[in-house]
């Protein structure tokens, strides 16, 4: 009796493992830029993060970078945060709080002056979002912003009025 309900248990913890690891990878990736500069993009996403490049779609420095482009009923959100990118001195890399891919997710563009680098981002839901089953509570998305110039020493901030 103790062998078949340690199997049971043991299925079960292998069916939800896998219904999870599923589960993860349904968020789609966006990039702006050149596509013979840049390796082929890969979903990068998980249950907890939704990443968006921006090194490979037409989008540029002063465009908006979306994590899907099916989105609609955008609001200017401040909460989030933004770094540089390791990896190239003219992107950032901004992480926001919004639902679930692919019923909500995001925008952000980058404002740049000589001192200054002033990022919005505006949170939306899916066009389509009163026929899909979503989740509820939130989920972090991150999007590769491109800049016209190095980061430098410029200070860098969030706009939640844009």
């Amino acid at each position: 009796m103790k062998k078949n309900a340690a199997s049971t248990i043991l299925i079960t913890l292998c069916s939800s493992l896998f219904v999870l690891a599923a589960c993860g990878a349904a968020a789609t990736v966006e990039t702006a830029g050149s596509s013979d500069e840049s390796p082929p993009t890969t979903n990068s996403s998980t249950a907890e993060e939704t990443t968006t490049s921006a090194a490979n779609s037409s989008n540029g420095p002063g465009d908006w970078v979306t994590t899907d482009d099916q989105l609609t009923n955008f609001q200017p959100t401040s909460e989030g945060s933004v770094i540089p990118d390791p990896t190239s001195g003219s992107q950032l890399i901004v992480t926001f709080p919004a639902g679930f891919a692919p019923c909500a997710g995001g925008r952000a563009m980058a404002t740049e002056t000589a001192d200054a680098v002033v990022i919005s981002i505006e949170v939306g839901v899916h066009q389509n979002v009163a026929a899909m089953t979503c989740p509820a509570g939130t989920d972090e998305h991150q999007l590769i912003l491109p800049l016209a110039a190095d980061v430098g020493d410029r200070a860098l901030s969030i706009d939640g009025a844009s």
